[in-house]
């Protein structure tokens, strides 16, 4: 059967025709195959190549991305240890009243205020509401009036003003006063009144309230 077959192939006059059609369709079948996982390899190749593109920019930033990131990280935990929480508002009134003696004046009165609590919102001014102020934001923003009084000699008072400058708090000075005591004058009081500054989270707060 196959042979007849075979013989009228050899001796048709299309046999060429019927080899390049098989040689065809034998390449197609073969290679269409593989041209997929070659297209498929290509567009694999290509996304790899944009991500390793794209992580390579990222970790040559990553130094200067770091060093931003220490950078306020600083900042932040600065301005933290400045604002005038429970512990830092004991901190500051015993460095006060050291402040006083170390000058060589003499403590009339350290007072601290009751603190006055409201919601922070952006662009807010310290001390007022004002209808220009921003959206609410989750913090409570909390003022803390301290008032202070000493006396001393002229050169003691101002050492002490030197050093109650340098306080490494958040804080405005709201009023001050300087008269002379005594019958001679000579002594100096000191009256000043300030007002410290706290920031804490509503929900931390109102949970610890709770």
């Amino acid at each position: 059967m196959i042979e007849p077959l075979l013989q009228a192939f050899v001796t048709s006059r299309y046999r060429r025709g019927i080899v390049i059609t098989l040689t065809f369709l034998t390449a197609v079948a073969v290679g269409w195959p593989a041209a997929d996982d070659y297209f498929g390899l290509r567009d694999r190749e290509s996304r790899l190549s944009a991500t390793l593109k794209t992580t390579q920019a990222t970790v040559a930033q990553l130094s200067s991305i770091e060093r931003q990131f220490n950078e306020k990280m600083s900042r932040l935990h600065e301005l933290d240890s400045q604002l005038a929480d429970e512990q830092g508002l004991n901190e500051f009134r015993s460095w006060v009243v050291d402040q006083i003696r170390q000058t060589g004046c003499q403590m009339r009165k350290v007072r601290v205020g009751t603190p006055g609590v409201r919601r922070w919102r952006e662009n807010g001014d310290p001390f007022e509401i004002s209808p220009n102020d921003g959206a609410e934001t989750p913090y409570n923003f909390k003022t803390i009036g301290f008032t202070l009084s000493a006396s001393g000699s002229a050169e003691n008072v101002k050492a002490l003003l030197a050093r109650l400058q340098k306080a490494d708090k958040l804080m405005q000075a709201k009023r001050f006063s300087l008269h002379p005591d005594g019958a001679d004058g000579k002594e100096i009081v000191l009256d000043l009144e300030l007002v410290l500054f706290d920031l804490q989270e509503a929900a931390v707060k109102e949970n610890k309230a709770a």
